[in-house]
């Protein structure tokens, strides 16, 4: 900081220099330290392949359940918080909301927990992620879950209205749908 103020600057680096970097179409910034970033790369559930029947799952086809679930992939939640506020605090939300899916599992002795979403079901897509012009959102859209306009379909940006879904809504809300493995194995016989 030859200045003695620190300042963020934006731009394409042509290439560094002895003292700092010439900037892509000209312009040299004096720096003392540089910080690149070269973009996050946002990818649902990580590298971890997610495979449903021996085939990957393709989440650009799903739907976002309560924010943390996805359309017809069962046993699955991740936490994708939120891109306007605090990540932490859907985590929270989402934590506490899979611990009671967990515990309602448990009471009806299923194993498996799946949010169902039938063949024709109407729902609209609403581009949520158009809201936010993160590079990294707008690089992983592409192949991000759906959002519909309303719950439980949606991943939504607003803290108070999912901690007050979460309060007020069962987990057995009629789309969530609980199994068991022995009934799963006579569907299969």
């Amino acid at each position: 900081m030859r200045s003695g103020k620190a300042e963020v600057v934006t731009a394409k680096i042509e290439r560094f220099t002895e003292h700092g970097i010439r900037l892509h179409g000209g312009g040299e910034l004096e720096a003392d330290i540089i910080v690149t970033a070269t973009g996050l790369a946002l990818r649902m559930g990580g590298k971890i392949t997610i495979t449903l029947g021996g085939k990957q799952a393709d989440f650009r086809k799903r739907w976002f359940y309560r924010g943390c679930m996805f359309s017809n992939l069962p046993n699955f939640a991740v936490v994708f918080g939120y891109l306007n506020a605090s990540w932490t605090l859907r985590a929270d939300n989402n934590a506490r909301y899979i611990c009671n899916v967990l515990n309602l599992m448990e009471r009806k002795g299923a194993q498996i927990a799946v949010p169902y979403l039938p063949e024709g079901h109407g729902l609209v897509e609403d581009s949520i992620y158009d809201e936010f012009s993160s590079g990294y959102i707008q690089r992983a859209k592409r192949g991000l879950p759906k959002s519909a306009p309303a719950l439980p379909w949606r991943l939504n940006m607003d803290y108070f209205e999912d901690r007050k879904d979460f309060r007020d809504n069962p987990v057995d809300d009629g789309n969530l749908v609980f199994e068991s493995m022995v009934e799963r194995a006579g569907e299969l016989a």
